[in-house]
């Protein structure tokens, strides 16, 4: 759409859009859903005029109906829309249009920021998309889809706020409605008024369609403070997500600064506690927030313990006749079993306050329940709680009630009224008079007495009595019975009365209705204005003051002042002033203006913070520099807290203080930014203090107040990272009083926060730091390296040296033994292995050594006892079963890491790591002489010897005879595997 055609359809717009101009009252508007608003605005050439803004109600979904038509468009290219501001920054998601046409049409949804240029209107199309859609003849609502309003980087952004756009949507294609074309008579048609404005009828030379078109615009929903419990925090997020028990919504567009979110328990208003609830949620369901991180009561204990129920008398049943104690939530529950009245928290049901005062026609006043007070015929109830005995003068229960009938001349009817008040003419009587209280109905017609016309001082008149007309200060007038142009307003020296014209001493004020206020008293001037207008007409102050001038006594319009509006010192703008009252007062004066009209309006006061003593004064903001306050922002007052901060104890508590009390605990004040309050995001972080006394968890600021060592923020006092002393053991066990850091950079082991060097902090023992006997040193267990093996434990010595080092065994290392791993029956005989060291074996325990296995048994063999050796450097090491095959097994003597390693493999005589029949010719030269071996070589049996029936075991072997198994061909490695 090209912006010559924008222009000339936003000024034919215009001429339509005047019709409505006085439908809108000024300044009405109605409610917007989470602050969205829409404001229409008419265009007039040459300029923009906005008509009063009109806020339309967002639906569930978001979306605002902008307007309605009864008509739409019937031509080809026509165009539907009107100008609209949209001053906050909202998301337009979508525009919708409900129309009605037959074929296919080509829609073209469109936003345009509009703005004015000397005569010029000038309309920039932001946004469009066309989109076919086809028609059958019935009304349907077309959607643009999702709306983008790409910013430079081609990313999808707000409508600016605080412009105005021509939102609306064309056609092209077949014509709509046949029945339809014609009536807009070539007029385009305001297609975007608010809902709450009605169309005049008709507009224009056309008969009004009796159908409704709308278009809606529909914004993404805006994000909001939301204090939920399963984060313990304020997010700003959407408010669906903002769902779950003990969360609370604040609003659309809502911040989380400075919202602070604390949640405990919530007793709820008929007993029972909710846990984890925010303070908002629970004052929403009417309970009482029990402070944050309150729990609620676990068992043995009862919620009661925490939340008792408050009772109270309620009545119900169908004419709260039934009292029960009960709370107050049960009782008014209009869905529930009782849906009552409370009377109130503790009150009871002792003595039955469910009835009360009842007026009754017949009977007088009677204490009964409101039901049967209701039945009885015109009834009174006078309150649940009442008695008749209590009824005052002002509220008793009435009497007869004399009425002239409107229908049958001179018939009159005694009716029972329940006060004097009700004793008024009916529609079907006339001329009423009140037989006084209490008294009953004659059995004859009653007669109308004293009646007349009543001017009342408001200005109204009534047919009624002479003594209830002097009692209201009326001026009665007897005989008449038409009230119709009766009274008039009567100045009679400075007195008003309202009363008959013929009864008027003084003179009638025509222009007058009431005596209330009494204006015949008033002296005469002129009513001036700002603008050097005058009304003669308003020549009293009072009628001056109606209509918004200054009233001049004495003198005419000829004579008013020039008068302007005026800023006084206190920030308040006062209307019609003189220049000469303006500079008495000390104030600023505009001439021909009024505080409504001037471009910039006088400043207001503002809450003042002194920034030490934490008070708030409401001031001006130069008073309040001059006084060295902290000006707030404007419009604020002041209220608790608003001028303390937070401040952080020693201990790392958090309170609002001002900077003089924070100073005085002593504290640390955090200052009078608004961020700078106590919440779940201020921290008031504390570390460990050293102090002579010993470590504390402490602030910095309260460490240094307590002259101590600041380890830092988080450091906990049994932290390594921790500056407090503590023992601190060297390697060869001398103890000395450091810090972690100290201790840990000198090779030191570090004991703790507080400990001392008292006996037995640093135990020493033997530590093995090499394989040679002179290589073992006294030392602490952490300072022996390798100490999980080199350590011979606290207490333990050098002497007898431990550290010794394994260099030969019998078998020896590398060798294989060649024996049976198990009796014929199955059994396993005990095996033993003989260890020489390098120098006197003394002290050698069995967990010295570490067995470490390649292949079977499983499960391992295990050194059961240590037995003297054939020298003083030997041991024989006893072991649970023999060495199992194929495989080797790394026997190592652990203080000093020295081992040896031994194959085994049944029947494997020439250890050349396989079992063959090879073997037996060996055994055989091993037996007869011929070779010399060793018994692991040649006592397959374990009998001590070599004898032949050794031969005829590793036969039984290799063939796997009896119990055992096959050996022929079995091989292992022929070397030890490498660790």
């Amino acid at each position: 759409m090209r912006t010559n055609g924008l222009k000339a359809c936003i000024v034919a717009l215009a001429a339509v859009g005047a019709l409505f101009v006085d439908t809108v009252p000024a300044g009405e508007k109605s409610p917007a859903r989470d602050s969205r608003q829409v404001e229409t605005a008419t265009y007039s050439t040459p300029e923009i005029g906005a008509v009063a803004a009109i806020m339309a109600e967002a639906s569930a979904d978001g979306c605002v109906q902008l307007g309605t038509a009864t008509d739409p468009q019937s031509q080809a290219n026509a165009f539907r829309g009107n100008v609209y501001s949209i001053p906050v920054d909202a998301t337009v998601s979508e525009i919708k249009m409900d129309l009605k046409f037959d074929g296919q049409v080509q829609l073209t949804w469109s936003i345009h920021e509009c703005t004015t240029a000397s005569t010029n209107i000038m309309c920039t199309l932001i946004w469009s998309k066309p989109k076919a859609e086809s028609g059958n003849g019935t009304r349907k609502v077309y959607s643009s889809g999702p709306v983008c309003i790409p910013d430079p980087q081609g990313q999808c952004q707000s409508l600016p706020p605080d412009k105005n756009y021509l939102i609306g949507v064309a056609w092209m294609g077949d014509p709509l409605v046949q029945s339809l074309r014609g009536l807009l008579q070539n007029e385009l048609v305001v297609g975007a008024l608010a809902v709450t404005v009605p169309l005049p009828e008709p507009i224009g030379p056309r008969t009004p369609f009796p159908r409704e078109y709308f278009m809606e615009v529909c914004f993404a929903p805006f994000k909001g403070a939301c204090c939920d419990p399963a984060t313990t925090k304020c997010g700003d997020i959407l408010e669906a997500n903002c769902s779950g028990v003990g969360s609370h919504f604040f609003g659309e567009l809502t911040s989380c600064t400075p919202i602070s979110c604390q949640f405990g328990a919530c007793c709820l208003p008929c007993g029972g506690c909710a846990p984890g609830y925010s303070t908002q949620a629970c004052e929403s369901a009417g309970g009482t927030w029990q402070g944050p991180g309150v729990t609620c009561p676990v068992a043995p204990a009862t919620d009661a313990d925490l939340c008792p129920v408050v009772t109270g008398a309620c009545c119900h049943g169908g004419a709260n006749a039934t009292c029960d104690e009960i709370c107050i939530d049960n009782c008014l529950d209009p869905n529930g079993i009782y849906n009552g009245v409370y009377l109130g928290d503790e009150t009871t049901c002792d003595i039955n306050p469910c009835v009360g005062a009842c007026c009754t026609r017949d009977l007088g006043c009677i204490d009964d329940t409101e039901a049967f007070c209701t039945a009885q015929a015109v009834g009174r109830f006078k309150g649940l709680g009442t008695t008749c005995d209590d009824l005052d003068a002002a509220d008793q229960c009435g009497g007869a009630c004399c009425q002239e009938s409107v229908a049958v001349q001179g018939e009159t009817l005694c009716t029972f009224m329940p006060s004097r008040d009700l004793c008024t003419d009916g529609p079907n009587y006339k001329n009423s008079t009140y037989l006084g209280d209490t008294v009953a109905c004659p059995g004859t017609p009653c007669t109308i007495t004293g009646r007349g016309a009543c001017c009342w001082p408001n200005g109204t008149c009534q047919i009624t009595s002479q003594g209830g007309c002097d009692d209201g200060n009326g001026s009665f007038t007897a005989g008449v019975t038409n009230c119709a142009n009766h009274c008039v307003t009567c100045c009679t020296s400075g007195s008003c009365k309202r009363t008959a014209s013929t009864a008027c001493a003084g003179t009638v004020a025509a222009d007058l209705d009431s005596c209330i206020p009494n204006l015949c008293s008033e002296p005469t001037g002129a009513c001036c204005f700002a603008d050097a207008s005058c009304d003669s007409a308003a020549d009293t102050a009072a009628r001056c003051e109606a209509v918004g001038g200054r009233f001049e006594q004495g003198s005419d319009c000829t004579a008013c002042p020039g008068l302007g509006a005026c800023c006084r010192p206190n920030e308040t703008c006062e209307d019609l002033m003189t220049l000469d009252e303006c500079n008495f007062a000390g104030g600023g004066f505009s001439p021909g203006e009024t505080c409504t009209s001037l471009t910039t309006p006088c400043p207001q006061r503002r809450a003042c913070c002194m920034p030490d003593d934490g008070l708030c004064y409401f001031i001006l903001e130069d008073h309040c520099l001059d006084i060295a306050g902290i000006p707030q922002e404007e419009f604020t007052v002041c209220s608790s807290f608003m001028c303390q901060g937070a401040c952080c104890s020693a201990q790392g508590v958090c309170t609002i203080k001002s900077g003089a009390a924070c100073a005085t605990l002593p504290g640390s004040y955090l200052g009078l930014d608004p961020d700078a309050k106590c919440h779940p995001d201020i921290t008031c972080p504390t570390g460990a203090c050293c102090t002579e006394t010993g470590c504390q968890m402490l602030t910095e600021d309260g460490c240094t107040w307590a002259e101590g060592i600041y380890s830092g923020n988080g450091i906990a006092c049994d932290s390594p990272q921790s500056v407090c002393p503590g023992a601190c053991c060297a390697a060869d066990g001398t103890c000395t009083q450091d810090s972690y850091d100290s201790c840990t950079i000198a090779g030191g082991t570090y004991r703790g926060v507080d400990t001392t060097c008292d006996t037995g902090t640093c135990p020493t023992g033997a530590c093995c730091t090499g394989g040679a006997a002179a290589s073992c040193e006294i030392r602490t267990e952490e300072g022996c390296p390798d100490h999980l093996i080199n350590y011979a434990g606290d207490r333990t010595t050098c002497s007898p040296n431990i550290c010794i080092a394994l260099i030969d065994s019998i078998p020896p290392s590398g060798a294989i033994d060649a024996r049976q791993r198990m009796e014929p029956d199955g059994s396993s005989p005990a095996d033993s292995i003989t260890v020489t060291f390098d120098g006197p074996a003394v002290g050698i325990r069995s967990f010295d050594f570490t067995i470490d296995l390649f292949g079977p048994p499983d499960p391992p063999p295990f050194i059961n006892d240590v037995l003297p050796g054939p020298d003083t450097n030997s041991v024989i090491l006893v072991l649970t079963q023999p060495l199992d095959g194929p495989g080797w097994t790394r026997l190592r003597y652990d203080p000093t890491s020295s081992e040896t390693c031994l194959g085994a493999l049944p029947a494997d005589v020439d250890g050349d790591g396989t079992a063959t029949v090879g073997d037996i010719a060996v055994l055989k030269d091993c037996i007869s002489g011929v070779s010399a071996c060793e018994l692991w070589q040649c006592d397959i049996d374990r009998s001590g010897q070599c004898t032949p029936a050794d031969i005829l075991r590793a036969i039984d072997l290799l063939e796997g005879a009896g119990v055992y198994d096959p050996w022929a061909d079995v091989a292992i490695m022929t070397t030890c595997p490498v660790r």
